[in-house]
């Protein structure tokens, strides 16, 4: 009998490189878009990844072969944008964050809560 897998879609800050990863099971979730986009909330308390088009603002190109190729990650480095979060979280200068995404079927997006 197959297992079937449960999917456990993760968003990293990474506040030592400045990076925001986007984990494979985000992107399966989103039903395999070609182009994403973060939306941070006015409170800067949660961020949203949606599928979006090439031409919005601040979209990121998925990129190719990912999730399904292994080894391969999906990075988004922004010394501006996680400086900007670590400040408003009051998240440690250095640290590494992991946050579990839900799907919001209303705005078509995973939505993590980041505090």
């Amino acid at each position: 009998m197959d297992k079937i897998k449960k999917r456990n879609p993760c968003l990293g800050i990474n506040l030592k490189d400045n990076y925001i990863n986007i984990g494979s099971d985000v992107i399966r979730e989103l039903n395999y878009p070609s182009y994403i986009r973060l939306l941070i909330s006015e409170r800067k308390d949660s961020i949203a990844v949606a599928p979006c088009e090439a031409n919005d603002v601040m979209s990121f190109k998925v990129p190719d072969g990912f999730p399904h190729e292994k080894n391969k990650n999906f990075r988004i480095y922004s010394t501006g944008f996680t400086k900007e979060l670590m400040e408003s979280l009051d998240l440690k200068e250095g640290s590494t964050y992991r946050y579990k995404g839900e799907y919001d079927t209303r705005h078509k997006a995973m939505v993590f809560q980041l505090s």
